[in-house]
């Protein structure tokens, strides 16, 4: 049994006996803790989302863009993402553009299918919150650079340097028209 930062841990058992005293990493389990620390936790409490691909931050979330038939952003790679420095991932800049840490917190966008199914969202009232949130002046000071993800998943045309997170809704959305969609309208 060891003292493990205010509960007890069961190395037989591979589980906590006491549960997570303020609920922040076990998800519905109060006894667990994260499956893979390297992975999903940011060592610096920051960013509870990881990038195991380095493709900046998908203006639209491609997962559930692609879940949801949402085009033309159903795609990991050829769409828009914000790219920040190398700290983006562990920085308040990305934990930002998902409304964590407190930062753009009551306008934080669903980014998964099932949450947005069950919040009783369509297709465009889903990308209208997203634009809500790119809109909201607690994001104003984000900024980055928007370029369109290569085929081959890195880094490609730059779109606009420096641009906040309003700015590169707007020149997602002049994209996605230039695709031959209107979103937002």
């Amino acid at each position: 049994m060891y003292y493990n930062r205010f509960r007890y841990y069961s190395p037989d058992t591979g589980t906590y006996i006491s549960q997570d005293p303020i609920g922040l990493e076990g998800g519905n389990n109060f006894y667990a803790y994260v499956p893979d620390v390297n992975n999903d936790v940011d060592v610096f409490g920051l960013m509870p989302l990881s990038n195991p691909v380095n493709q900046g931050h998908h203006i639209v979330p491609h997962k559930a863009a692609t879940d949801l038939g949402v085009r033309p952003f159903n795609s990991q790679t050829g769409v828009p993402s914000m790219y920040f420095d190398d700290s983006q991932f562990t920085g308040i800049e990305h934990s930002a553009m998902h409304g964590y840490n407190g930062i753009g917190r009551e306008t934080k966008p669903l980014v998964k299918a099932n949450q947005i199914q069950k919040a009783g969202m369509d297709n465009e009232a889903w990308l209208k919150s997203l634009e809500r949130h790119y809109n909201n002046p607690a994001l104003k000071d984000v900024r980055g650079d928007l370029h369109i993800i290569n085929e081959n998943g890195t880094k490609g045309r730059l779109i606009k340097k420096n641009v906040s997170a309003r700015e590169a809704w707007e020149l997602t959305k002049k994209w996605a028209k230039n695709q031959g969609f209107n979103v937002c309208k």
